[in-house]
């Protein structure tokens, strides 16, 4: 990545740095949203539902909501592709990450929620929620590292590292 920079004016440099920055506060405030989404559905099928037995059931009907929303927001405003044509082939792996990243939240939940019987502690005493707050954020950084190197990859190396 310091090769691509070689030769750079210290302005060139600074403003490269700085669209860097403004695209991960892109990124980081859609999945935000996105984190946000997911455990509303959850919290509700839950807390305001009744339906602790099939919680995981309402983390997927959140999760199928966040996929839809994040990836406009990160193909569009985060990643700042405008290429509908490859908007297809880009939902498609999104999805798949986002599936990978689903079975990841369910396996590390569903563990929490065991490890919290083991201790005979009510899960759904509110624990299920911060649990999955910091679920979120450990899938979030997997999701980003392959949506980043394979999902939009293309508008990454044409529009955001060189305008």
């Amino acid at each position: 990545a310091e090769d691509s920079h070689r030769g750079m004016s210290i302005r060139q440099l600074i403003s490269a740095r700085r669209a860097h920055l403004l695209f991960l506060m892109r990124y980081g405030i859609s999945g935000l949203l996105g984190g946000a989404i997911k455990i509303f559905f959850l919290f509700a099928w839950v807390t305001l539902l009744g339906f602790q037995r099939t919680y995981l059931i309402g983390l997927s009907i959140g999760f199928v909501v966040a996929l839809l929303t994040l990836f406009l927001f990160q193909k569009y405003w985060a990643f700042r592709d405008r290429n509908a044509r490859r908007a297809p082939r880009q939902l498609l792996s999104y999805t798949a990450v986002a599936l990978s990243g689903l079975a990841l939240n369910i396996v590390l939940l569903a563990s929490v929620k065991a490890a919290f019987g083991y201790f005979s502690v009510d899960f759904f005493h509110g624990w299920y929620v911060a649990a999955e707050v910091v679920i979120t954020g450990i899938v979030a950084v997997f999701n980003f590292s392959m949506n980043f190197l394979f999902t939009f990859r293309e508008a990454r190396t044409e529009r955001l590292w060189h305008g």
